[in-house]
């Protein structure tokens, strides 16, 4: 449719602690969704939402903040994977706390001669070790959505018996409209597509707005759209799949605040 070192060892040991009823994390983690917030560190109210993730999940925590509200829409086990530098040591810490066990493998060559064990977070071990452990396993995460109707930096807590953890989210950003045209290209080709029957939409829950079609030059003018916002793009032309339905990544666009696409 249209344009727009080799390892040495694997094996996977049991942490000695199930995180389903164990809060051995020293402190809960906010971390933003880059996903879902489209790389935004900056937020407008009351119109965006503020995407995060808290670790470890499934803890049931309280929440608090400054302005607005936040809002717990689900716990999900996600994949981690990192590596840990180990410098004659005897002891290293897993960033996140994992769900029931760690894969991991040395990284080319190490000093030590022992295999670690996983406790929560912890990685031990009997002698100094000296190289780098690369770790996968999962972990639980909680997913938060925070919204404001009032401009300003907020503060997010969570707290659950002794164990805390706070973010600050920028919600000052500001939006202006900018004209915004849209010419559409055969992915193949590179050539202009007439014809093409274009709609836009902000949420995945709104209704599909028509703009109109292309004219013979492949372009149209699709109107003074917010800097810093995320649309939503569907493109249809006969003999063509839906740019909704195929595979090439022409679905969704920011305008930026100094540029006109």
């Amino acid at each position: 449719m249209p344009d727009k070192t080799a390892a040495d060892h694997s094996v996977t040991f049991s942490k000695t602690c199930d995180s389903s009823t164990s809060t051995t994390s020293e402190s809960l983690s906010f971390e933003p969704d880059s996903d879902k917030n489209g790389g935004k560190s900056s937020f407008m109210a009351p119109d965006d939402t503020a995407y995060y993730k808290l670790w470890p999940g499934a803890q049931a925590p309280t929440f608090w903040s400054s302005l607005g509200t936040v809002s717990n829409i689900g716990t999900s086990s996600e994949t981690v994977e990192e590596y840990i530098t180990l410098h004659k040591t005897k002891s290293g810490t897993l960033a996140k706390l994992p769900v029931s066990g760690v894969s991991y493998l040395w990284v080319g060559s190490h000093k030590g001669d022992d295999t670690p064990k996983f406790d929560g977070k912890n990685i031990i071990f009997s002698v100094e070790m000296t190289g780098m452990l690369y770790c996968t396993y999962e972990a639980y995460c909680d997913n938060l959505e925070i919204t404001t109707s009032t401009s300003g930096m907020i503060l997010v807590t969570a707290e659950k018996d002794s164990i805390t953890g706070n973010a600050t989210i920028d919600f000052t950003g500001t939006s202006k409209q900018r004209k915004v045209y849209l010419t559409v290209k055969d992915a193949c080709n590179k050539e202009v597509l007439a014809d093409v029957a274009v709609s836009l939409r902000l949420a995945e829950s709104d209704p599909w707005e028509s703009i109109g079609t292309t004219d013979t030059k492949g372009q149209l003018y699709l109107g003074e759209l917010w800097t810093g916002k995320k649309y939503k793009l569907k493109m249809t032309l006969s003999g063509y799949i839906d740019s909704n339905k195929d595979t090439i990544k022409n679905d969704e666009f920011t305008i930026s605040d100094d540029s006109t696409k």
